[in-house]
Protein backbone atom coordinates (compact mmCIF):
# COMPACT_ATOMS: atom_id res chain seq x y z
CA UNK A 1 0.00 0.00 0.00
CA UNK A 2 2.91 2.25 0.74
CA UNK A 3 4.64 1.21 -2.60
CA UNK A 4 0.96 2.51 -4.48
CA UNK A 5 0.68 6.03 -2.42
CA UNK A 6 4.57 6.60 -3.47
CA UNK A 7 4.04 5.53 -7.21
CA UNK A 8 0.88 8.20 -7.38
CA UNK A 9 2.72 10.88 -5.58
CA UNK A 10 5.41 10.33 -8.25
CA UNK A 11 3.08 10.14 -10.94
CA UNK A 12 0.70 13.20 -10.44
CA UNK A 13 3.97 15.12 -9.77
CA UNK A 14 5.35 14.05 -13.49
CA UNK A 15 2.17 15.16 -14.98
CA UNK A 16 2.18 18.33 -13.32
CA UNK A 17 5.66 18.62 -14.64
CA UNK A 18 5.03 18.43 -18.35
CA UNK A 19 2.44 20.83 -18.55
CA UNK A 20 4.89 23.27 -17.86
CA UNK A 21 4.54 23.78 -14.36
CA UNK A 22 2.58 27.48 -15.41
CA UNK A 23 -0.83 28.23 -16.09
CA UNK A 24 -1.57 28.82 -19.80
CA UNK A 25 -3.78 32.15 -20.58
CA UNK A 26 -6.60 31.56 -23.12
CA UNK A 27 -6.38 31.02 -27.12
CA UNK A 28 -7.15 34.20 -29.11
CA UNK A 29 -6.97 34.59 -32.73
CA UNK A 30 -4.51 37.89 -33.36
CA UNK A 31 -3.03 39.55 -36.59
CA UNK A 32 0.09 41.47 -35.85
CA UNK A 33 3.54 42.34 -37.06
CA UNK A 34 6.10 40.67 -35.68
CA UNK A 35 9.86 39.49 -36.18
CA UNK A 36 11.10 36.23 -36.24
CA UNK A 37 14.45 35.48 -35.90
CA UNK A 38 16.43 33.11 -38.31
CA UNK A 39 20.00 32.24 -37.95
CA UNK A 40 21.95 35.36 -39.70
CA UNK A 41 19.28 37.03 -40.33
CA UNK A 42 16.02 38.38 -39.10
CA UNK A 43 12.51 38.88 -41.07
CA UNK A 44 9.99 41.44 -40.33
CA UNK A 45 6.33 41.01 -41.69
CA UNK A 46 2.50 39.94 -39.84
CA UNK A 47 1.39 37.02 -38.08
CA UNK A 48 -2.12 35.93 -38.55
CA UNK A 49 -3.73 33.06 -36.21
CA UNK A 50 -3.77 31.82 -32.50
CA UNK A 51 -2.06 33.00 -29.78
CA UNK A 52 -1.60 32.60 -26.21
CA UNK A 53 -0.94 35.79 -23.99
CA UNK A 54 -0.21 37.74 -27.21
CA UNK A 55 3.20 35.38 -28.26
CA UNK A 56 2.35 33.42 -31.62
CA UNK A 57 1.55 29.44 -30.55
CA UNK A 58 -0.46 27.17 -32.49
CA UNK A 59 -1.83 27.51 -36.26
CA UNK A 60 -1.24 30.15 -38.17
CA UNK A 61 0.63 32.01 -40.65
CA UNK A 62 3.19 33.88 -41.35
CA UNK A 63 3.69 36.73 -44.80
CA UNK A 64 6.86 38.80 -45.29
CA UNK A 65 8.17 39.63 -48.67
CA UNK A 66 11.32 38.35 -50.14
CA UNK A 67 14.91 40.45 -51.34
CA UNK A 68 13.20 41.13 -55.00
CA UNK A 69 9.89 42.29 -52.92
CA UNK A 70 7.91 39.29 -53.72
CA UNK A 71 5.19 38.49 -51.02
CA UNK A 72 5.58 35.01 -49.36
CA UNK A 73 3.68 33.37 -46.83
CA UNK A 74 4.53 30.08 -44.75
CA UNK A 75 1.09 28.30 -42.74
CA UNK A 76 1.44 25.81 -40.22
CA UNK A 77 2.12 25.02 -36.53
Amino acid sequence: MKRFAVLLILSLLLISLSSGGRAQGAVENVTKQITVHFPGFDKAGTYTGEAINGVPNGTGSFTSVNDDQLEWTYTGQ
